[in-house]
């Protein structure tokens, strides 16, 4: 009788092992959007240098298409546009750049000390157009002025 309750034991515990390695081998991948961060930023007169960072933490590679932007600096928006970048971002890294935004009128506030950058990015996926695939992100990223 112990003989056959040891057996039993060892094929239920065979069992979930089983059942355990098929659950870990259906995971979902990791689709977190891509986020936008300001890494420096000074403004000078009616424009402002912003030095930025775009990361992928996602399990897939994407491309960043291009980027629809407003600037604040003061209380209102001061410059809005589109970066077209069409940059290649592999699964879990970086990209870095500059860009020079020149302000569409004056300054209501000279004084304030922060710039605050918002909007969206078109991604695509690499390999993927499906229901999983990236397709865009929204960012609101700020940053104290130098």
């Amino acid at each position: 009788m112990l003989k056959s309750k040891g057996a039993v034991c060892a094929l239920g515990v065979g069992l979930m092992l089983v059942a355990g390695a098929g659950l870990v081998g259906c995971s979902m991948p990791n689709s977190s959007n891509p986020t936008l961060s300001i890494t420096g930023a000074s403004v000078t007169g009616d424009r402002a240098s912003l030095s930025m960072q775009i990361d992928n933490p996602s399990d897939m590679d994407v491309t960043i298409n291009s980027i629809d932007w407003s600037l604040v600096y003061g209380p209102l928006p001061v410059a809005e546009g589109t970066w077209r970048l069409g940059v290649p971002l592999p699964s879990g890294e970086s990209y870095r750049f500059n860009e020079q935004v020149t302000f569409d009128g004056p300054v209501l506030d000279p004084t304030a000390d922060t710039v605050e950058l918002s909007g969206t990015m078109d991604v695509s996926t690499v390999g993927n157009d499906g229901e999983m695939a990236l397709k865009g992100a929204s960012f609101v990223a700020t940053r104290k002025v130098r």
